[in-house]
């Protein structure tokens, strides 16, 4: 889980600089271990851990790009993301004739916890100055 709360103004210059980040990303599954004989299975996969719950608080002015160079300068990214399962294990028939060789299974991806932004209700403001420049982006990817 992650949580960021600002309460003073923030401001940045530049392409892609964003005023407030908070994420959480679930790590990847292993990868499946491989075979090698005339028959062969490969192992499975191990599955993606989970991205957790995400809260970004906003108390205080944010402005991205104030000198006009903020493209893709976000105001606030939350963002709750999953891990990717890992690769199926190989396998490998070392039979000169008939054999059999089995990939092993992928491992499922993560799932995506819930994300909350929070604004203070008089006050502050999200501001943005550039292309692409989003005020608030939450997003759950799982």
């Amino acid at each position: 889980n992650a949580t960021g709360t600002n309460t003073g103004n923030i401001t940045t210059n530049g392409r892609g600089a964003i005023g407030m980040l908070v994420e959480s990303i679930g790590g990847g599954g292993g990868d499946g271990g491989g075979a090698a004989g005339i028959v062969s299975i490969g192992g499975t996969a191990g599955g993606g851990g989970k991205g957790g719950t995400v809260i970004a608080n906003v108390g205080g002015t944010i402005t991205t790009g104030a000198d006009g160079s903020g493209d893709g300068a976000h105001g606030v990214l939350a963002q709750s993301v999953g891990g990717g399962g890992g690769n199926g294990g190989f396998a490998l028939s070392v039979a000169p004739a008939v054999a059999v060789a089995i990939g092993g299974g992928g491992g499922t991806g993560g799932n995506a916890g819930a994300v909350n932004v929070n604004q203070a209700a008089t006050g502050p403001t999200v501001d943005t100055n550039g292309r692409s420049a989003i005020g608030i982006l939450a997003q759950s990817v799982g």
